[in-house]
């Protein structure tokens, strides 16, 4: 079985791009049987539901995904826990459940949050709850109710995750969540101001959890960026697209080239 998976698609932020019909194409010119995808589809929740539905529906293979932050920011006069109640009642939302393979795969997931602990700073006196440094402020404070606790959210989506997984043991699992589980894909070095705001990355709590449930792969992505790594027994791999204005970073050449940069940003498991 072939399992695609992507992250950060922003469907509104790059709707100048054919990013539908682009990856309708490239899943089956590889043969995908699923497609996976870690967050951040679009910036309103209705959107992103029937975008995760209509696109399941052309590329004809089953279609899971857990929220992004942005996929959680308020929507008119919903607030974001009955945002966050809507994904849980899609059947392709992942958040809280497990979705068996056969006899021996599953793969489970959900949102995740952050509590800071992905920041170097994180020891030292720095006010993490404000989210705002340097004059800049992380816009889940302005959009989301949930960064009025973010070490609760994230304390909720671990327990969410751990009884899931208590309930897959036995079994192979792919975890997919939107946030980091771990600083492997944390770029460090680019100043005080980005160490501070790699606090909303993630939690190496959740990198905890599915290492003591022997997790096999883990999903995630948020941080725009496009990297695997590989830890006692479990691939962890960042599959994102990110926005269409930092495609340069990756390949200037083919900054504008959806196809290269969708082929450059999903990642292939086969189980």
């Amino acid at each position: 079985m072939k399992i695609a998976a992507v992250s950060d698609l922003h469907m509104d932020v790059n709707g100048d791009y054919a990013v539908f019909d682009t990856l309708g194409r490239l899943l089956a010119s590889l043969k995908a049987d699923m497609l996976l995808v870690a967050g951040d589809i679009s910036e309103c929740c209705h959107t992103t539901i029937s975008w995760i539905k209509d696109f399941e529906s052309a590329a004809k293979i089953p279609v899971y995904y857990v929220p992004g932050n942005h996929d959680l920011w308020r929507c008119g006069d919903l607030g974001n826990d009955e945002i966050y109640s809507m994904y849980s009642s899609d059947p392709r939302c992942l958040c809280g459940k497990s979705i068996p393979l056969g006899r021996s795969w599953t793969v489970v997931g959900d949102a995740g949050w952050y509590d800071y602990t992905l920041s170097p700073l994180e020891s030292e006196n720095v006010d993490f709850d404000s989210m705002t440094y340097g004059g800049r402020t992380w816009q889940d404070k302005l959009r989301n109710s949930w960064s009025g606790d973010n070490k609760g959210r994230t304390d909720m989506m671990l327990d969410s995750l751990d009884r899931v997984l208590s309930l897959s043991d036995g079994k192979n699992v792919i975890a997919v969540t939107h946030m980091l589980v771990n600083d492997d894909f944390i770029v460090r070095g680019r100043g005080r101001m980005w160490d501070y705001f790699d606090a909303f990355l993630g939690s190496k709590e959740f990198g905890k959890l599915f290492m003591r449930h022997c997790v096999k792969y883990s999903i995630s992505g948020h941080v725009h960026f496009r990297k695997e790594a590989f830890h006692d027994g479990t691939r962890f791999i960042c599959p994102c697209l990110g926005y269409s204005s930092e495609w340069g970073l990756f390949d200037e050449k083919h900054g504008d080239d959806v196809f290269f940069q969708l082929s450059s940003s999903l990642k292939l498991i086969e189980i």
